[in-house]
């Protein structure tokens, strides 16, 4: 079988962005099949024993491929890599050594986008435990920062851009909302998308729409930010 660069490297260069993972699944798929278990695919899960009450478990996909693999002699680089390719490849290598699996293999995929894989599995399986190979810089991480993705659409009043008081403009009602947000204390705020008018002249836009996530510590409950 292949050493560890070389499997991580052959990963790697599959390219695998969320919603395109049926390559990277076929490929561990067979990869699995030729050391012996029984694995399957499942909502393009790859899967190995789901119904045992511990899994080991990462994902498949990755973000959209930004840069191609390279090894500098100590240090591997490449979409994917880190997150979480390295955890691909050490799950299979591991899996060559194992003569006896008491625990099951779970590779979600989706992970980056809506979490269908991981959603997809506990619909249909109910482990105890798990162990979610992430990369933490080797250290074990027992809870996790909380998430929220807030879709707001903001509705104003079209006007003749030459008559601004007699419209309501979408956008300066989105910065106003947005500059109320980033006070929010207990969460870090970032506006990853915002689109509003259009490229005709001298119109007041009557709607905008932007995409505002939220991350906040676990002792933080997604209920009491939207509170805030």
């Amino acid at each position: 079988m292949m050493n560890t660069l070389s499997l991580l490297e052959t990963l790697v260069k599959i390219e695998s962005p969320s919603g395109k993972e049926e390559e990277l699944s076929r490929f561990i798929l067979n990869y699995l099949s030729k050391l012996g278990y029984d694995a399957f695919i499942e909502h393009s899960n790859v899967l190995v024993s789901p119904e045992k009450k511990f899994i080991v478990a990462t994902h498949l996909d990755t973000f959209r491929v930004l840069t191609p693999f390279s090894f500098n002699g100590k240090y591997a680089y490449g979409t994917g890599v880190c997150d979480a390719k390295a955890s691909i490849t050490a799950i299979l290598l591991a899996l060559e050594k194992i003569n006896e699996l008491n625990f099951g293999i779970a590779f979600f995929h989706d992970e980056e986008n809506e979490g269908r894989g991981s959603k997809e599995f506990c619909a249909n399986y109910n482990p105890k435990m798990a162990i979610v190979m992430e990369p933490t810089y080797l250290k074990i991480a027992n809870v996790q920062h909380g998430g929220l993705e807030a879709r707001i659409r903001v509705r104003g009043l079209a006007a003749h851009g030459s008559t601004p008081e007699k419209g309501e403009n979408a956008i300066e009602k989105s910065i106003r909302m947005i500059n109320r947000l980033m006070k929010i204390r207990n969460a870090r705020v970032s506006v990853q998308y915002i689109k509003g008018g259009n490229m005709e002249y001298y119109v007041i836009p009557e709607e905008a729409e932007m995409r505002i996530e939220f991350t906040f510590k676990p002792n933080v409950k997604a209920e009491n930010i939207l509170r805030e």
